[in-house]
């Protein structure tokens, strides 16, 4: 109904805009207007108040009325158009690169975090997103902790999420097909909460202003947002170890440490501490302390939000500030870092498993919802749009997790950041929008819900990541050679990009590199049973899907040396070593 009310209103206005005049010209046409005759005017100074003057008065009122009001729409009207043709030139921003090689290469001209943010007094663009939270703030990004993380230190972590999984894509070894796939790989969880809210907020503005190191020496905190300005040092100064020799190095004493930041790892706390506490630190250390009594190089009075108070010139306006959650989420981020970093020859146990139970569509499904290599919902033979955006990623969610999920697994997963309490009703709305416009179509609900879990409706859509899983179940449970062969065969053949492609959503690269591991372990044993040329063929190919997996390039560099084309191998392990020093900042080793 809200179309009808709308044309009601138009009608309304147009009448009130156009009737009056319309009337007006009316009368006029058969009560020509004449100028009033002396003696008339002498007759209505003797008695001015008589009918005519009345009607006269009223008629000016209302004419006044009318032109107030045509000179109000008028203008709401010229502020509209001017909003549209806004948006008409408006390019649309980037949004966070996917974990790729090409994308890696960028990462390492990131300006990384020292500590504190300059600011130069210039209002920073806003970063557009659909997100409700975390929000683009001035220099930074507000997080849902209500703590605030400067752009430099937010692309810091976007970069160092990237470095995780550069490695792992990089030392993964592949092996014979897995019934279950590799969806319960220990290294193929996501990232920390925190990590990926920072990462949905968007890129940083071209023209942010790189972080200032903190003064060196103690630095004394005060006022109510000191210990989250001591948690957003430490991890400031943190990050810059994930991909580079450290600029500054921020410490705290070891009997705050366990009040900041409670079971740490036990590493990164020792890196972080100082004991005794010095007093005058050398070198570009800086020790924080709460201690009024201590005799420092600097005061810093800290407001909740990470603003300075009465700070000397040389101090920043505002200091990266994290509640004790987030702070301990990018700790583990950076630990995670370290970790796959010195994991070198990680390997993942490829003992043949259980296969999941395959979900199958019905082959006549009015709904297909197509994963690999796009990501679109076609119902009846035609792509259908979905009217919220978060529609088609809730499908996508569920089409991966076929036993269902919870509504807390589906907010995380789209709303990443965003506490559930806050956001559940914004969910119940998107999956009832979703059964509104889609029922009529498919004939029944395109998500069941089966007590506390959501599923999706397999006999309303069907997917080819289902058919696909069924080709993977069936190489890692045949026995005989030539099953497993012509198995792999259709693993490959079904494999038609990757997953959602075209999309960014942050819960997206745990799944794409599972569906990247099966795809290369099929490609291993194929290529197990080719001669050499066949055998480079496939790993060429190989590589095209995986080109950052170490294994796999020298896999192809024997292949080549086993067809007598010893420049070709060498020359491509030569660019293989490029792209890892490019990205990691260190030398590769294959």
């Amino acid at each position: 109904m809200r179309w009808v009310n709308r044309l009601a209103t138009a009608a309304i206005l147009l009448a009130v805009v156009t009737v009056p005049p319309l009337l007006a010209t009316l009368w006029l046409a058969h009560h020509p207007w004449r100028w009033p005759s002396r003696t008339q005017v002498d007759s209505w100074l003797q008695q001015p108040l008589t009918a005519g003057t009345i009607v006269a008065c009223c008629g000016a009122v209302a004419t006044m009325a009318w032109l107030v009001l045509v000179i109000y729409l008028g203008r709401r009207a010229v502020r509209w158009a001017a909003t549209v043709w806004r948006r008409l030139r408006r390019m649309p921003l980037p949004t966070p690169a996917q974990v790729t090689a090409s994308s890696m290469a960028g990462v390492a001209a990131f300006t990384l975090p020292g500590a504190a943010s300059a600011d130069t007094g210039v209002a920073r663009p806003a970063v557009a997103q659909q997100l409700p939270e975390p929000r683009a703030a001035d220099g930074g990004i507000t997080l849902p902790g209500g703590g605030w993380i400067p752009y430099p230190t937010a692309a810091a972590v976007t970069a160092a999420g990237s470095l995780i999984w550069f490695h792992r894509r990089r030392h993964y070894r592949p092996g014979p097909p897995r019934a279950d796939g590799h969806t319960s790989d220990p290294d193929l969880q996501r990232l920390p909460p925190a990590a990926e809210a920072i990462a949905v907020s968007g890129p940083p503005p071209q023209a942010s202003v790189p972080l200032a190191a903190p003064p060196s020496g103690v630095l004394a905190l005060a006022g109510p947002g000191a210990a989250a300005a001591a948690r957003g040092l430490l991890v400031s100064a943190a990050l810059t170890t994930t991909n580079s020799t450290p600029t500054h190095d921020v410490r705290v004493d070891a009997t705050d440490i366990d009040a900041l930041l409670p079971g740490i790892d036990p590493d990164l706390r020792q890196a972080m501490t100082v004991r005794p506490f010095p007093g005058s630190p050398a070198g570009s250390v800086t020790v924080l302390t709460f201690d009024a009594t201590v005799a420092a190089s600097a005061r810093w009075h800290v407001a909740t939000d990470g603003m300075i108070i009465g700070a000397d010139a040389a101090a920043p306006r505002r200091v990266c500030v994290l509640d004790q959650q987030t702070a301990t989420d990018l700790i583990d981020l950076v630990r995670h870092t370290r970790d796959d970093a010195a994991a070198p020859n990680q390997l993942v146990d490829h003992r043949p498993g259980v296969a999941h139970t395959v979900v199958t569509g019905k082959p006549d499904a009015p709904g297909r919802l197509e994963l690999l290599g796009g990501c679109q919902l076609v119902v009846q033979g035609q792509p259908t749009r979905l009217r919220r955006s978060a529609g088609l990623q809730i499908l996508a969610y569920l089409a991966v997790h076929a036993d269902g999920a919870s509504p807390a697994e589906l907010i995380r997963a789209c709303w990443p950041g965003v506490r559930p309490a806050s956001i559940t009703q914004r969910l119940h709305t998107t999956i009832s929008d979703l059964r509104k416009q889609l029922q009529p179509e498919l004939g029944s609900n395109p998500v069941n819900r089966h007590d506390t879990r959501y599923q999706l409706n397999t006999a309303a859509i069907d997917t080819d990541l289902w058919q696909w899983r069924t080709a993977v179940a069936a190489a890692g449970c045949a026995i005989e050679t030539a099953a497993r062969i012509q198995a792999c065969h259709a693993v490959v053949r079904r494999y038609t990009g990757e997953f959602a492609a075209g999309q960014d959503w942050p819960w997206l690269t745990p799944v794409r590199e599972a569906l990247r591991r099966d795809v290369i372990d099929a490609y291993v044993v194929l290529v197990e049973h080719e001669p050499p040329p066949g055998a480079v063929r496939l790993l060429q190919t190989a590589i095209t899907i995986a080109p950052d997996n170490e294994d796999l390039q020298l896999r192809a560099a024997e292949a080549l040396r086993r067809t007598g084309d010893h420049d070709g191998a060498n020359s491509l392990l030569a660019s293989f070593r490029r792209r890892v020093a490019r990205t990691t900042n260190t030398p590769g080793q294959p």
